[in-house]
Order: C-alpha cells, then structure tokens, then sequence
C-alpha cells in the first residue's frame, strides 16, 4: 500500500458531507522513486482498487522534470562544489499524498470541474517550488481506490488523493531543503492547500496535533510490498522448479521409450555399418551405448565366423585329398564320416548341404555316393 490510507477513511468515514483537503508528507531514497512509480502508474496496481463500475472520474497525471536528469544536475553540484558525490542513505525524493474529501469530489465530478482540480494541484506545486526551493517531478491523481465502511458492510468509499512528488534540493541555494523543515512548514503546507483548492469548495484539513490521528509510515508499506513481492517470487520459483521436475520425468519416459524401442525393432535389424551411421546422430546415451556394445559383439561375431569359415576350408581341403586318393582304407572313412558329422552339427542341414556341393565339386561320383550316404 503506497498511500496514507489510514487518514483518508477517518477523514471520509467519519462525516461525508465534510470537505476538507489535507496533506502529508514523506522522504525517501532514491531507491524508493521506481517503486513509488509502479504503484502511481498503475504498472503494478494494489490490492485495494475499486470494482470498475463504481469508479466515476479516470485517473490523470502530470510531469514536470525527469528525476534522473534532476539526480544528475545534483551530483555535477556535489562535484564542482565540494568535490563529493551523493550519499547512499540520502532522501532525495519527497512526496506529498493531497486527500480530498469524498463528498467534495462527487459535486465536482458533477460538475465537470476535473481540469480545474488539475490546474490547482500544478498551482499548487509551483507555489512550494517558489516558497521553498523543491523542485516539481510529477503529479499522480488517482480516483479509482477505496474501502469498506466497516467489517462485514459491502458499502465502498472512495478515497481521491493526488501523489505529489519534488526533489529535495534546492538547486539555487545548492542545499537540501528537507532537513531544514520543521512542524511549522508542514503545518504552512496545509494552509497553503486549504487556500488554494477554495476555489472547488474545499476547506483546510484539522492537523493532526488538534485530531491526534497518526499517519501511518509509507516506508512500512513500500516494506510491505517488497516482502509480498518477495514471496511470490518465492512461489514463482517454487512452480518453475515442479514445471521442470515434471519436464524431467517427462523426457525420462520418452527417453525410456526411445530405448525399448530401439531394443525391440532396430537392434534386431540394423547392420554394422547401418548402427555405426546411427551411432553419429543418436543424442539418446543409453541407445548409444548399446550400440557401441552392439557392434563390438557384432564385430566378434564375424571374426569367430571368419575364422570357422578358415577352418572349414581347410578340412575341406584335407577331405578332398583323401577322396582323390585311389583307394580309401575303412578306417579313413569313418574318420571322413566322423568329420563330417560334426560340420553338419556345428553348421547346420542347410549349410551343410551347400557345404557337400563345395567339397565334392571335384572328387568322382562313386566317391560322391559314399559321401552321401555319411
């Protein structure tokens, strides 16, 4: 909250026929203008405006010097003047909160008297300028905040206030202007409203010294809206941190998929050569992995085949010059037999029928038939 809500509901609340103006107040930091300015443009709205429906009168705003180029021209004083720089914890930015009666406000609404309201609060600033040397950044009115009356009620008041913001510093006499005030300034500052908003029917505000209310301190509330800020922050990266949890398990599944798949259909068909092209691209580890393991078992597989398929030949080299031999004792072929028993085994009965074409290709018929009969 960035307005002095707590003097604006005694104020309305306690009789709305009253028509006071009344002023209050604040320094702060640097640090503190962008903050402020959120809130006064609506760039981060509070949790207290009212429904659309009741508001009767658009917010307005007005500049008059940038507060950068204002902390700039300070700084190049500091500088030429007393070779120095501005100090951290200094309050370069004052801002007034000017709160108008509600009942007042209605009857000028009524009477369409909204551009003289914003000519007055120019009027206003300017005068403060002349009398005290604060230099004018902007204006901010805004008529579209309010409350409840009391507890339970549904009844909404409007609360119409105009954020008024100066620089501290006065850039003729090269010095701050804030710590020099004292109760009587502030108490002028009232005056100074009470007479000027005359013109729309307006009547000074009681000070406080006289009513006892207490302002509450907007720093707290600027604190407050930090700390809000601060939380849901919190909870923003408490959702982004389960967004990427649920990404992982996501990928997790789809990574488990592209596995399963690959084990099930690819494994079984892709050569060597076909799993080594894959292998370049695959971005999924795991597949990669198998397929290195894959084509190192492949690899071993064709070198036991190589090598049988050396053995074989060489056998086959040793019966066929048994065969042609002219004459083979008993004992020689059963050992033939025997051999090729064990070829038949090892290779199988398709193989091993291409392999007896192979290895009879040049012995005799005859020698063929007894082969055959093995």
């Amino acid at each position: 909250m960035f307005i002095t809500d707590e003097q604006i509901k005694n104020e309305n609340s306690k009789n709305k026929e009253k028509k006071y103006v009344s002023i209050h107040f604040e320094s702060y930091k640097s640090t503190s203008f962008y903050n402020l300015k959120n809130h006064n443009t609506r760039k981060k709205p509070p949790t207290y405006l009212l429904p659309k429906e009741m508001i009767t009168v658009e917010n307005f705003h007005k500049d008059f010097n940038s507060f950068s180029d204002l902390k700039n021209e300070h700084k190049k004083i500091l500088k030429e003047e007393k070779n120095t720089g501005l100090q951290k914890s200094q309050k370069l930015l004052m801002e007034g909160v000017l709160s108008f009666s509600e009942y007042q406000m209605e009857q000028i609404i009524k009477e369409n008297k909204i551009e003289k309201l914003e000519e007055l609060i120019e009027k206003y600033m300017k005068e403060i300028e002349k009398e005290y040397g604060l230099k004018p950044i902007s204006f901010y009115f805004h008529g579209d905040e309010g409350h409840k009356t009391k507890k339970g009620k549904k009844t909404n008041h409007k609360n119409y206030h105009a954020h008024v913001q100066f620089y501290n510093f006065d850039f003729e006499k090269k010095e701050s202007v804030q710590r020099k005030l004292n109760k009587s300034d502030f108490s002028k500052f009232q005056d100074l409203a009470g007479m000027i908003f005359k013109e729309l029917g307006f009547e000074r505000g009681i000070s406080k010294e006289i009513t006892k209310k207490e302002h509450k301190n907007r720093e707290e509330f600027i604190e407050y809206e930090k700390e809000i800020e601060r939380l849901n922050e919190v909870i923003e990266e408490k959702n982004k941190k389960v967004k990427e949890q649920s990404k992982l398990i996501n990928n997790y599944k789809r990574f488990n998929q592209e596995v399963e798949d690959f084990i099930e259909y690819d494994l079984q068909t892709l050569s060597v050569e076909d799993l080594k092209i894959r292998k370049e691209t695959e971005k999924n580890p795991i597949i990669k992995r198998l397929i290195n393991y894959t084509i190192r078992g492949l690899n071993s597989i064709n070198e036991q085949k190589q090598m049988t398929q050396k053995n074989l030949k060489n056998i086959n080299n040793t019966i066929r010059k048994m065969l042609e031999s002219e004459e083979l004792e008993e004992s020689e072929w059963k050992k033939i037999s025997s051999i090729l028993q064990s070829i038949r085994q090892f290779i199988g009965e398709e193989s091993y029928k291409k392999y007896q074409e192979q290895a009879f290709k040049k012995s005799n018929k005859q020698d063929k038939r007894k082969y055959s009969r093995t």
